[in-house]
């Protein structure tokens, strides 16, 4: 077998084609090689989206219930040719063949049927009643959660997916049993049939089970796809700028604590960590239809969204989520219920513990920074990385534009998995306890940064990683400045050529499939900042600095493609980076000359 599967082979493995040697030679070879298992998820992917595109399509097409015989008899003889020339033809080709004709066939035969046929879609519905008392439209709540600058992105309520969940923990902590509904406004320019939501739990050791779906009071038809995704098909056609409002109950059962995409999923310890824990609206891609890719890394497949979740746990626990507190009540029975508001973001954190014994805050500007721990002991930690986020946002603030929320929660915690130093989450931070001083002022330091980067490009991110994780990474260079100056700019460089220098791994141009995880780490810990910290003295550093600005100012809600910012710094620098993007490969060998000329 060559270095990766042909088209046919991995064709023949997904319609078991194969004789069963060759499916575990090429399932051995699956296992090992991660281009190849990506391109089988992508492939399945497409086989996915075509099957469900043709049964919905079946679904909605029905006869008139005045149809006679006599006016489809032509139509018959037709079809009736057609399927000997079919029949013949596909004798004569191979797997790949039969696949792209059958698939073809069963199109050519929807498009003769319908047009002997009369589309009838059910009446779109009343929508089912909010769990809030406030409308879905109502900004009100969603103040609190904005610096007074930033509440002009209210004004996109009205065409934003608003999530409410009413969700309870049980007091073991193994357990989620939540009510759920998303507000969807269809903005894709097409009418849809049909949604799709992401069961992310279900990729570990947790598992998340969803029932009672509804879409404006109706009952659906909905089934699981490969247990990672939810069809819930449309009680009628959801045109452009029209609204759904899809109701679900779901369940979660937890398994440890680890990491999963960009969080973590599970309890430990008296800890209980919500990441992506509910049914998420996949994103749709412009030209493509509905994210059904695989998550890989930090990657999901979620939008932007609004927030209102009410969370009953047990009164013991102290509830850190992504978003403000705007209601609690405290519960006769020992129980809590607390509502919690955000947005817009790309996901809802929750973190719970009956251990955190300490909380830190300050504030910054319109910001209140609060710093959690678990016990009295580490309270020196939990000061060190106050202090390190509230010197952080004050330069990132200075630096590249305003913080847009009014809380940032960073939390300690003993229960992350193994090697896993921080996460990142919309509004929080965790990190790891204990933690020497130095390498904890190094974590925060990062994971402040990447709040300003990450959520811009979340889009792109399975295209261009380097634009978020490394942007992030480069952008910690502006806080060593501030604090303790080029010296310790250059110390930060040589980590990263350290970094680099250990496989010397690419990564502008490069996907998110290309790197396994070590390399990856490598690659946006390495190479990336070590070629915007070249680019930057190739345009300029004043320039690159004033751009960085613009940069974060224009696309911090939209988000921003790899051409964007290519694009606007060809703007700021009036230049041509074509030639510099091209080279990047020559990035970290410069940096190291400059280095050794500065030792020297």
């Amino acid at each position: 077998m060559s270095d990766h599967l042909t088209e046919q082979e991995i064709n023949g493995y997904i319609h078991r084609t194969l004789t069963d040697v060759q499916r575990e030679t090429i399932g051995a070879h699956i296992n090992r090689c991660d281009n190849c298992r990506t391109r089988l998820q992508n492939a399945e992917q497409w086989r996915r989206r075509i099957s469900n595109d043709l049964d919905t399509e079946i679904r909605y097409s029905r006869p008139s219930s005045d149809m006679r015989f006599s006016q489809i008899q032509g139509e018959i003889s037709r079809k009736r040719k057609f399927a000997f020339f079919r029949f013949h033809t596909v004798r004569m080709m191979g797997t790949v063949g039969k696949f792209a004709l059958a698939i073809l066939g069963i199109a050519f035969a929807m498009t003769m049927f319908s047009s002997a046929a009369q589309s009838t879609p059910l009446v779109q519905g009343d929508p089912a009643p909010a769990m809030f008392p406030e409308g879905w439209d109502d900004p009100e709540p969603y103040r609190s959660g904005l610096i007074m600058r930033e509440q002009s992105v209210l004004e996109s309520l009205s065409s934003s997916s608003i999530y409410h969940l009413d969700m309870t923990i049980d007091e073991n902590l193994q357990r989620v049993f939540g009510r759920q509904q998303l507000r969807y406004v269809n903005t894709t320019g097409d009418a849809l049939t049909s949604l799709y939501f992401s069961l992310l739990p279900n990729m570990t050791d947790g598992r998340l089970q969803v029932s009672s779906v509804l879409v404006d009071g109706q009952p659906v038809h909905h089934e699981l796809i490969d247990d990672l995704f939810l069809h819930v098909e449309l009680p009628y056609r959801l045109r452009e700028h029209d609204t759904a409002v899809v109701q679900m109950e779901f369940r979660l059962d937890l398994g440890e604590t680890q990491q999963m995409f960009d969080g973590a999923l599970g309890t430990s310890d008296g800890t209980i960590s919500l990441s992506n824990f509910h049914p998420q609206l996949v994103s749709h891609l412009e030209g493509l239809g509905w994210d059904l890719s695989v998550p890989v890394h930090k990657v999901t497949n979620a939008d932007n969204a609004f927030y209102r979740v009410r969370v009953n746990a047990p009164e013991s626990l102290t509830l850190v989520s992504s978003g403000v507190m705007t209601d609690q009540n405290i519960m006769n029975n020992g129980q809590q219920n607390t509502v919690f508001t955000t947005g817009p973001i790309s996901s809802f954190y929750l973190i719970a513990s009956d251990a955190f014994a300490i909380q830190l805050s300050q504030t910054v500007g319109e910001t209140v920074i609060n710093s959690y721990a678990p016990s009295r002991y580490m309270e020196s930690e939990a000061q060190a990385a106050l202090d390190t986020a509230v010197r952080a946002v004050r330069i990132y603030n200075n630096q590249f534009g305003q913080y847009p929320y009014t809380e940032l929660d960073v939390v300690g915690t003993s229960t992350l998995a193994s090697g896993t130093e921080a996460m990142g989450f919309p509004t929080v931070i965790t990190h790891k306890l204990p933690c020497e001083v130095g390498d904890l002022e190094r974590t925060i330091a990062t994971q402040v940064s990447q709040q300003w980067f990450m959520p811009i490009a979340a889009h792109s991110y399975r295209q261009n990683p380097w634009l978020a994780d490394g942007l992030s990474e480069y952008a910690t260079s502006y806080y060593y400045d501030m604090i303790d100056g080029q010296t310790a700019v250059w110390t930060l460089r040589e980590q990263w050529q350290q970094t680099w220098a250990e496989q010397q791994i690419d990564s502008i141009g490069l996907s998110v499939i290309d790197f396994s995880v070590e390399d990856y780490e490598k690659a946006m810990h390495g190479h990336t900042p070590l070629f915007l910290t070249w680019l930057a003295q190739k345009v300029g550093e004043e320039t690159f600095a004033t751009f960085l600005q613009a940069y974060y100012t224009q696309y911090r809600w939209q988000g921003a493609s790899a051409d964007d910012f290519a694009n606007l710094l060809a703007d700021y620098c009036d230049c041509d980076l074509s030639p510099l993007f091209a080279n990047a490969t020559e990035a970290p060998r410069e940096i190291q000359s400059q280095q050794e000329d500065n030792l020297d």
